[in-house]
Formats: C-alpha cells, sequence, structure tokens
C-alpha cells in the first residue's frame, strides 16, 4: 500500500445497517443507495468512520483475519455509491457507523393495523372462499367482450379508465401501506415495464427490513388485486342469486372491473420484466439484482461470439445464485422474444390503424373516419403507448452507451 493511502483518511457519511443472512444491506441517510456488502467491509466502514487512518484500519483488519484487504477497490465502490466523501472534499464531521435511524423500525401503528395478520387470514379466506364459487359457477367469471361497449362507447370507456386507475391505486396503495407498516418511507412513481408506462411504488427503503417483511411488501399488491376481485365475485354471485337488483350498467361496470383486475393478475406473471412476481422470486432466492445479472451473463454470452465486446465478472456471485440466474436467463429470454412479438404483430399495426384513423378525420376524409369524443380518446391512448415507447428506446440507447 502506498505510504499516502495507508495516511489517508476517509469521510464516511451516515448510513443505516441491517443484517441480512451472510450479508448486511447498507444505506445511505437518504435512502437513495443500498449495498449488500460482507460484515468485514461494514467493520472497515466503521473503523474509518472512527477516524482511523486506512492503513490502521487495514492493520486492524489484517491482525483480525490474518489477510490484507482489498481497500482500493471497496472504496472506489462506496464513493461511487455515495458513502463515501470524493477523496478530494474536505473532513466534515461524520456520524459514526450505523447511525442515521435504526433498520427495522416500527412503522405508524395504522398501517400496522391495516397489515396485520388477521386482515391477511381475512383476505386470504375471502380469495378462497370466491375461488370455491367460481369453480362451482364458472358463468361468474366475465367474457372478453364485455370490453366491447355498443352502447354509450364514449362514456363507458371513461368510466372502465377511471376503474383501471381506481383498481391500480389500490394495488400500489396496497404496496405502501405495507411497507410503511415495516417501516420504509416510500412514495407513488410512475415508471414503465419495456414501452409500457405503469404506476408504480418506490419502496427501496424495504432493503432495510426484514426478508419476511420484503416479501409482505412485494406480495400486498397482487393480494390486493385478488381480494378486490373477491368482492366482485360476491357482488355478481349475490346479483345472480337474485339477493341484489343492482342496475344493468353497475352490474357491468362490476364485469368491467372484474375482468381488468384479472387481466392486472395475469400481467403479474410475466416476470421476465420487473413485476411483483419478479422481486418476490428474486427475494426467495435472494438474488441482490437478479435482472441486472441476467443481462450481464447474457452479454457475456454474446461476447463469446463477438469477442471484442466488453464482458462483466461474475465470478464474486454465489453459485447457488449463479444457477437461478442462468434459469432465469431462459425465462428473460423467451418472455422478451413474446414480448416483441406482440410488440410488432399486435400493437404497432393497431396504432398505425388509429393513426390513419385520426389522419383520416384531420383531412375530414369518409366525412371524418371519428367522433370529436372518440377522436380525444384516440389520441389520449396514442399519447400513453407512444410515451412508453420514446422511453423504451431512450432507455435501450442509455444501456448501449452505459455498455460501452
Amino acid at each position: 500500500m502506498e505510504a499516502h493511502l495507508a495516511e489517508r483518511r476517509v469521510a464516511v457519511l451516515p448510513f443505516t445497517q441491517h443484517p441480512d443472512g451472510d450479508d448486511v444491506i447498507i444505506a445511505n441517510a437518504a435512502r437513495s443507495a443500498f449495498l449488500a456488502v460482507s460484515p468485514e467491509a461494514v467493520e472497515i466502514l466503521a473503523g474509518l468512520a472512527a477516524g482511523l487512518s486506512v492503513g490502521e484500519v487495514c492493520g486492524r483488519y489484517e491482525a483480525r483475519h490474518g489477510e490484507r484487504p482489498d481497500v482500493d477497490e471497496l472504496l472506489d465502490v462506496l464513493q461511487r455509491e455515495g458513502f463515501v466523501a470524493p477523496a478530494a472534499a474536505q473532513r466534515e464531521t461524520v456520524l459514526p457507523a450505523g447511525a442515521g435511524g435504526a433498520a427495522g423500525e416500527r412503522g405508524p401503528l395504522w398501517a400496522r393495523a391495516i397489515a396485520s395478520l388477521p386482515v391477511l387470514v381475512a383476505c386470504l379466506a375471502a380469495v378462497g372462499v370466491a375461488l370455491a364459487l367460481v369453480v362451482a359457477d364458472p358463468g361468474l367469471v366475465p367474457p372478453a367482450d364485455v370490453l366491447v361497449f355498443r352502447s354509450q362507447p364514449l362514456a363507458m370507456v371513461a368510466a372502465t379508465l377511471g376503474l383501471l386507475l381506481g383498481s391500480t391505486l389500490l394495488h400500489e396503495l396496497a404496496h405502501l401501506v405495507t411497507a410503511r407498516a415495516a417501516g420504509a418511507p416510500c412514495r407513488l412513481t410512475v415508471g414503465r415495464r419495456m414501452w409500457v408506462l405503469v404506476a408504480e411504488t418506490d419502496r427501496s427503503a424495504i432493503w432495510l427490513a426484514s426478508r419476511r417483511q420484503r416479501q409482505a411488501a412485494i406480495l400486498a399488491g397482487p393480494l390486493s388485486d385478488l381480494t378486490s376481485a373477491a368482492a366482485l365475485v360476491f357482488f355478481l354471485a349475490a346479483a345472480q342469486r337474485g339477493w341484489l337488483q343492482p342496475p344493468p350498467v353497475v352490474l357491468l361496470l362490476a364485469q368491467v372491473w372484474l375482468l381488468i383486475g384479472l387481466l392486472q393478475l395475469l400481467w403479474q406473471c410475466y416476470f421476465f420484466v420487473r413485476t411483483d412476481l419478479y422481486f418476490a422470486v428474486a427475494t426467495a432466492f435472494n438474488c441482490r439484482n437478479l435482472m441486472g445479472d441476467t443481462e450481464a451473463l447474457l452479454r457475456n454470452q454474446l461476447a463469446r461470439l463477438f469477442p471484442a465486446r466488453p464482458t462483466v465478472d461474475q465470478s464474486s456471485i454465489p453459485a447457488r445464485e449463479r444457477r437461478v440466474i442462468r434459469a432465469y436467463a431462459v425465462v428473460w429470454v423467451v418472455g422478451r422474444l413474446l414480448a416483441l412479438a406482440s410488440l410488432f404483430l399486435i400493437t404497432l399495426p393497431v396504432l398505425a390503424g388509429y393513426c390513419r384513423i385520426v389522419a383520416a378525420s384531420l383531412r375530414g376524409a369518409d366525412g371524418g373516419a371519428a367522433s370529436a369524443g372518440d377522436l380525444t380518446w384516440i389520441v389520449f391512448a396514442l399519447g400513453l403507448q407512444g410515451a412508453g415507447l420514446v422511453l423504451w428506446a431512450r432507455g435501450l440507447t442509455r444501456a448501449r452507451k452505459e455498455t460501452r
């Protein structure tokens, strides 16, 4: 070790730590960056935070473990992720390692009450009863053509969009409340899955909770969808048996809402993108970055055919986790191929058809290919899907630049 590095004292920024199996999850004070590191790395970080020089920390580590740590690489990673101030920065007063809030802190009482075991049991019981009703009478599941509105189509499309928004909001609130119950701050955001815009809950801070609490926060959304679907099945079953006499439009909207919920549950099964099921699988196998490691593995395989391409060293990934990554790589490739096929064979042709309708309406051809109201909804849908495609293309371009 060079003399100037041995004498260097490092400004460690406040961070929080939480043991997770054989590793330790550390988070910065803003909880915007999370790393899974070894307990030995935390030991080094704690020594630096206590004011010891790099040389002193290395000496203590060698005396305890019988080997010299690779501090250079560790400091590079910690500085890049914002746990250590840049070398050129002035030394500042810092909190000791682990300060800035204890991991596993309890959330507010209202959140813990909603995410409690009795509520979970009640939801699962409702889902079980609803499933039994559907098995006894499959006709309770509405057919796909309930989404084809032959009467007042504009009003029904608007109502359907409102139901979709409400269903999505309930799904994301379930994530949010369960994460808050575990003491993890979170917020609602807008993201994308490939070229599809989605609402999502930023629950990054849940990394500081236990694995059980992480799984609960992940699966809360699908459970909310299942519970809502169960309530709608109860409503439709009661209407079918004459226990309720809802107006026809209310009955139709209940069927539409149930079908939307079932389609959202189907979407969760597409875990070749970052759906809730993807995160549940990654958490179950304790994979820190399943998607990123899988994409790196595929790039490494591609580099065998094109040696000029850069590769990523994955030797530090545990053997068990590498097996999961190889299995998930098959799902990733097959799922992406099917998704791209649907993009070029279904989505883009449909978008092109609607673009022709808009163009014909603007030209005044055929007496106006669509009414003003219908045209408004078409343009709105085209704008959403177009924004998703643009963001997806930008993401691909950025990923390509980062790879280079």
